[in-house]
């Protein structure tokens, strides 16, 4: 049995890997380490909470694709309809499809669905999975006239208006993941199929009725929850191991009665932002024996007070992530935990706590975001003195508009490790941007956004005299002096997406056509029709422009 007839069977890939990993085919190793990867986030849940093998399955995963990809994906790109471009949002949506599992499984729509280019899909690669933007009345009903979507195993869609997608889920037999935003007829509910494992909607009394007769291991809801509702909730949570309520009700009452229904040594994630726990709420969380608990999210943690100490200080020994992003932050009481990789704070108005947070040492940690706390100069120089940032290899900097003062302080960090930088929206000059970039200890980066900054067109001369062997991503304001420069950097060969804003000409547009290495290369606002045709002829549909013309 063919896997295209099978998208679902995750068997029937183990085998189909085995026999070409046999065959020395690089695909069977793909199709092999996308498996366990995709076996452990079924297990976890969030990609943040890999184990380090996995984040090492997924990164080989990455360099195969950008080796093979285009022979893997040729069979779809030939396809009319099939898009590799961006759509009015932009990056989000620059490809009509995603890989998982090994394939080109997840096709991705806006406004309308054509069901001749879903099955054609569907005939090239093993469909699994449909992503739809802006779903209205008639994308929903083209899309359940397709064959194809009774092998689907997860669907998501974004809703333009009140839709009934009743036929839709009826004939979805064999669906496990159902994600649906947006204004959804309350009737459709009924046809929730009984496969299902996860489920992620808006919060409502007709939900609620559904959620006993599903087998749920994951569920997301949205939206305030009354206390009838909580208590509703709290009865269809049996078999639920990752649980999140965005943006609800839900205070330290309705937190006994969801986490009274939960088995909370088998609890895996739980996501509470934008409710009112208040410090009664974090304390009964800091007590509940949550032994297999990897990531939590308690945003809004000005409502937690002292009560956020008794989290950090609690038994929760395979704690991996933790969220704590919007409100005023208090850093006093936040308590340096071994075994914890994410720490997120976007959001949390740091202020004058940032002396605080440097000075704790966290010998695990690996991501930290600090978008938008209203880092000053002065709090940047805090965390550089400190530990903090030692053994951190992503950091999330941007929008707190720090300027010079900042990058020369984060330029001065003892010891860093950084992956990944973002630095965006801080008012940053190249001098900042050259003393960042000097250290030796930054050869390893592999990410750099760098958007709205004042750097302007030197900041792509910096790259391309610096030493950054290991650079595959980085958003660059460009011309066509710089492009040149740019084009002829060896230090750039490992470069692999690039988003460029600016204004190239013809001769800059030329030179970038001779990076053959990139794969993704988009530019925003800052090509003529001129460049545009030079660009497509050199890279294809690795090229994408906003505004798009042939689009419009």
């Amino acid at each position: 049995m063919s896997i295209l007839e099978r998208p679902w069977d995750s068997d029937l890939r183990r085998v189909l890997a085995d026999e070409l990993l046999e065959k020395g085919d690089p695909r069977g190793e793909l199709v092999n380490l996308a498996m366990l990867v995709h076996d452990e986030l079924e297990q976890h849940g969030d990609a943040e909470a890999l184990s380090d093998e996995g984040r090492a399955r997924v990164r080989r995963c990455e360099e195969l694709l950008f080796e093979h990809e285009e022979q893997w994906s040729a069979p779809i790109l030939e396809l009319d309809g099939v898009r590799d471009r961006p759509t009015c949002f932009a990056t989000m949506w620059r490809r009509g499809y995603e890989y998982a599992r090994g394939f080109p499984e997840v096709l991705r729509c806006e406004r309308k669905v054509d069901p001749a280019v879903v099955e054609a899909f569907a005939r090239a690669t093993p469909l699994a999975s449909i992503v739809v933007l802006m779903a209205d009345a008639a994308c929903v009903e083209n899309l359940a006239r397709c064959p194809s979507v009774s092998r689907l195993r997860h669907l998501t869609l974004s809703l333009s208006g009140p839709v009934d997608v009743t036929e839709l889920l009826s004939r979805a037999t064999r669906l496990e993941s159902l994600f649906i935003s947006g204004l959804l007829k309350e009737e459709s509910l009924r046809a929730l199929p009984s496969t299902l494992v996860a489920l992620d909607l808006p919060a409502s009394a007709a939900v609620l009725e559904e959620l006993p007769r599903l087998r749920l291991r994951r569920l997301r809801l949205r939206g305030a929850l009354s206390a009838t509702m909580v208590k509703k909730l709290a009865s269809g949570l049996g078999s639920v191991r990752a649980l999140g309520l965005f943006g609800g009700e839900i205070g330290p009452k309705g937190l006994d009665a969801v986490l009274g229904a939960l088995d909370p040594k088998a609890l895996l994630s739980l996501e509470l932002p934008g409710n009112k726990l208040r410090e009664t709420g974090a304390q009964r969380l800091a007590r509940g024996p949550f032994s297999s608990l990897r990531v939590l999210d308690l945003g809004g943690a000005n409502q937690l007070g002292e009560g956020l100490r008794a989290v950090f200080s609690a038994d929760l020994p395979e704690l991996r992530v933790l969220r704590l992003g919007g409100g005023k932050l208090q850093a006093g009481a936040l308590v340096a935990r071994p075994g914890l990789r994410t720490l997120d704070l976007s959001q949390a108005k740091l202020g004058a706590e940032a002396e605080g947070l440097g000075a704790l040492a966290f010998p695990d940690l690996e991501h930290l975001g600090l978008e938008g706390c209203g880092l000053d100069a002065d709090g940047v120089e805090a965390l550089a003195k400190g530990p903090l940032l030692r053994t951190v290899k992503r950091l999330e900097l941007g929008h707190n508009k720090f300027q010079n003062g900042g990058g020369h302080a984060l330029a001065k960090t003892e010891r860093l490790a950084l992956e990944y930088l973002g630095l965006g929206h801080n008012w940053l000059g190249v001098k900042a941007l050259t003393a960042i970039l000097e250290r030796e200890d930054m050869r390893g980066l592999r990410s750099f956004r760098t958007g709205m900054n004042n750097f302007g067109t030197a900041a792509s001369r910096v790259f391309a005299q610096g030493r950054h062997g290991s650079l595959e991503d980085a958003t660059l304001e460009l011309d066509d002096p710089s492009a040149v420069d740019l084009a002829a950097a060896k230090s750039l060969s490992s470069l692999r997406r690039l988003n460029v804003s600016g204004g190239i000409g013809p001769r800059g547009a030329a030179a970038l056509g001779t990076m053959t290495q990139l794969r993704d290369v988009g530019f925003n606002f800052c090509t003529t029709a001129v460049e545009e045709d030079l660009l497509r002829k050199a890279f294809g549909r690795r090229v994408w422009f906003w505004p798009d013309r042939r689009q419009a």
